[in-house]
């Protein structure tokens, strides 16, 4: 066509523009950097943003199974005579403030306290 570089795709021809193709807007491709861990404020005991129930239940549990090799769920429901939920719910906090760590091997749900932890 008189000598010009045209693209003869035929979904590009359409006449009325109704099919026309907006460009695309750049997105980056690379995902934001999104820290996943809580930051580490100084002065700041593991224990202090617990409620105190949850902190008396913490300490029972390291007191009484702090020195076994692993624990687990139903260990924990024994001890403080409460139901899965609630166990659930202590362990989960006590992986979020870092002071047990899962054990491997032992099957599925199964911690044990950090060295060093002292509560």
């Amino acid at each position: 066509m008189l000598d010009e570089n045209n693209e003869l795709h035929n979904r590009e021809m359409h006449i009325s523009g109704k099919y026309a193709f907006e460009k695309k807007p750049n997105i980056e491709t690379q995902k934001p950097n999104i820290e996943t861990q809580k930051p580490n404020i100084d002065g700041v005991q593991p224990l202090d943003n617990v409620s105190a129930i949850s902190r008396k239940q913490i300490q029972m549990i390291y007191n009484e199974l702090g020195k076994k090799e692993f624990f687990g769920r139903t260990n924990v429901e024994q001890l403080l005579n409460i139901k899965s939920f609630r166990a659930n719910e202590i362990i989960k906090l006590m992986k979020e403030l870092d002071i047990i760590t899962p054990v491997q091997g032992k099957g599925k749900g199964k911690y044990r306290f950090k060295v060093g932890n002292k509560l």
